[in-house]
């Protein structure tokens, strides 16, 4: 039997209380969901955020979403961003956290621009049913936006066609230290995991689904590891988080797309399962984890949970410009043939949901057990 994975995304951004510009962006598009919170001064923040979504809007065209064409991406960005700083003699940059799926989804239904717009609190709809389909092709979208594709066993396309935009790739990426890195992606089942991927103190979370769909509050993790001082101090035992928060501003962060000192991206592999929730820190800066687990679990539907974290962050002050994109992802049995609905069938019971920071250049597909980081065994040090 094969299996369909139904993604409902949503994302939204708002300036903020006290901004007069909005530099984050946001994206929710085939398969990949990001926010990019940009620095440098307005217009120039505007700019790095909105180039590395750029960026990883040309990934998302791509069929496969191997870990090497994402740091490709991240470069290609870096290089955009360092330019924009350079045109404006000084610096930019961009915080980049996001999900990004190994194969191609399709979008089945338009949508508009994600930020560096105000939307005066009205968070932008992309509250679509995507189903993700090897064979990248023939998609028949359903009743109700909904694509009834399942994932078939259709082989991948070769090399050649699937990686038509990066000749560099295929003439391999590695030097005398370093390996090429192996296009992962082409045998990966995409049920088992997708890539969460981290550049500064933008953060993705995850909160594990009900039998119902509904968000379970006292499941809420931090995947991603800030890039800053504050959480520095904490990891080297200098501070007690809550002296850390007190006495070292969040906004000194170590590592951004366009920084002098290049860029260092973290990579997860994660279960697509349950519900991701991506934000800058116009959020996670306002509200406290247990605030965000609450109100994502006080709204199952993937558009008021982005309305209303957006809100509480108002609420909060508004302090900053505030983006949040909220992804719930879940597995279930092929309809069967004879008409019969899918909800007839016995769905089986999910195992435990898994993240696990991966090594340099480890992809997913291809991890070595010995070399998993698996994160959830610290959640509790800096979580609920």
């Amino acid at each position: 039997m094969t299996s369909q994975l139904t993604v409902r995304a949503a994302v939204g951004s708002n300036l903020g209380l006290r901004r007069s510009n909005n530099q984050d962006t946001g994206m929710a598009e085939r398969g990949i969901y990001a926010v990019c919170d940009g620095m440098g001064g307005g217009v120039g923040g505007q700019a790095a955020s909105q180039a590395s979504i750029n960026r990883l809007r040309q990934l998302a065209d791509q069929p496969v979403r191997s870990r090497a064409l994402i740091c490709q991406a991240l470069e290609a960005s870096h290089k955009d961003v360092t330019a924009i700083g350079r045109d404006r003699g000084g610096l930019s940059g961009t915080t980049l956290t996001g999900l990004i799926a190994p194969l191609l989804l399709a979008d089945c239904q338009e949508q508009g621009p994600q930020g560096a717009e105000d939307t005066a609190g009205q968070a932008q709809d992309a509250d679509a049913f995507d189903h993700i389909s090897e064979a990248v092709a023939g998609l028949d979208v359903g009743t109700g936006g909904q694509e009834l594709i399942g994932l078939s066993s259709v082989p991948a396309p070769p090399a050649a066609q699937r990686f038509p935009d990066f000749p560099e790739f295929l003439a391999g990426l590695g030097s005398q230290d370093q390996p090429p890195l192996t296009p992962d992606g082409a045998d990966i089942d995409p049920l088992s995991a997708w890539y969460v991927v981290n550049i500064g103190d933008s953060r993705t979370y995850h909160m594990n689904l009900d039998a119902e769909g509904r968000p379970i509050a006292g499941s809420l993790l931090r995947i991603t590891h800030d890039h800053s001082r504050r959480q520095e101090a904490i990891d080297m035992g200098v501070v007690l988080p809550d002296v850390a928060e007190a006495t070292i501003p969040r906004n000194i962060i170590t590592q951004c797309i366009g920084s002098p000192e290049g860029i260092d991206p973290d990579f997860y592999a994660v279960v697509p399962s349950g519900r991701f929730i991506i934000c800058s820190d116009g959020l996670h800066g306002e509200i406290d984890d247990s605030v965000i687990a609450q109100v994502s679990a006080a709204n199952p539907a993937p558009q008021a949970a982005v309305d209303q974290l957006i809100q509480a962050a108002l609420d909060a002050g508004g302090h900053d410009n505030v983006t949040v994109v909220v992804v719930d992802l879940k597995a279930s049995p092929e309809p069967a043939s004879g008409g019969k609905d899918a909800s007839a069938h016995t769905q089986p019971a999910p195992g435990p949901w898994q993240a696990s920071k991966l090594a340099d250049h480890e992809v997913i597909g291809q991890m070595d057990d010995q070399t998993l980081d698996a994160i959830r065994p610290h959640a509790a040090e800096q979580n609920l």
